[in-house]
C-alpha cells in the first residue's frame, strides 16, 4: 500500500430495512513506509551543465527531467566530457519513499569502452562521473548486491565537439 494519510469509512452493506448501505463508522489511518528494500530502490540520472544565469560562466546547474526524489532519467545519450550524476533513492518493499537506515552499501559503476568509476558525493546515494570515451556503457546502480529497479541501463556516450587545439592535419600533399 502507498504510504500516506487515509480517510476510512466503514459501510454496512446488509442493513435490515430500506435505505441500502449505511456508514457505521469513520476514522483516519496513517500508513508509513517500511525499511529500505534493495530491489525496490530506484535511481535517476542527470547532467551537470553550465548555469546560463551565471554571468561569470563558472556556475553549474543540474539538468533533470523529474523531481529530485523521482526516478525519471534523462535520455540515454550524452556527450563525452559531460558530468553525469546518479542518485540512488531508497524505497520500501511496496515502492514507497523511505529513508536510508545507515550502513547500506550503495554503489554506481559503468562498463564500456573505458572502465568508469562514479565517485560518491556528499549526499547519501549521490554519485558523479565524467565520461571521456565515446561508446556504449552499461551503468549499474546497486544497493548491497542487488540492482535497483530498472537498472542497469545503457548509456550512449557520443564524441564531443571538435577541439581545434587537438586537431592534427596530415597527408602526402602537405610535404614540401
Amino acid at each position: 500500500a502507498a504510504s500516506g494519510l487515509y480517510d476510512v469509512s466503514v459501510i454496512a452493506l446488509a442493513v435490515p430495512g430500506p435505505g441500502g448501505p449505511v456508514e457505521v463508522g469513520h476514522f483516519q489511518a496513517e500508513v508509513t513506509s517500511g525499511p529500505t528494500f534493495p530491489s525496490a530502490c530506484v535511481a535517476r540520472m542527470a547532467l551537470l551543465v553550465d548555469d546560463p544565469s551565471d554571468p561569470s560562466g563558472g556556475g553549474f546547474v543540474e539538468e533533470s527531467l523529474g523531481e529530485p526524489d523521482g526516478d525519471i532519467t534523462l535520455p540515454a545519450t550524452v556527450m563525452a566530457g559531460d558530468r553525469i550524476l546518479v542518485y540512488v533513492l531508497p524505497r520500501d518493499s511496496s515502492g514507497n519513499k523511505t529513508r536510508w537506515s545507515g550502513g547500506e552499501r550503495i554503489a554506481v559503476s559503468a562498463r564500456g569502452p573505458a572502465e568508469t568509476t562514479f565517485e560518491p558525493l556528499d549526499a547519501v546515494g549521490a554519485f558523479a562521473s565524467t565520461m571521456q570515451t565515446s561508446g556504449a556503457y552499461s551503468v549499474a546502480a546497486l544497493v548491497g548486491d542487488c540492482s535497483v529497479a530498472g537498472w542497469p541501463r545503457v548509456l550512449q556516450v557520443v564524441a564531443g565537439p571538435c577541439d581545434p587545439d587537438r586537431c592534427v592535419l596530415s597527408g602526402d600533399a602537405l610535404g614540401a
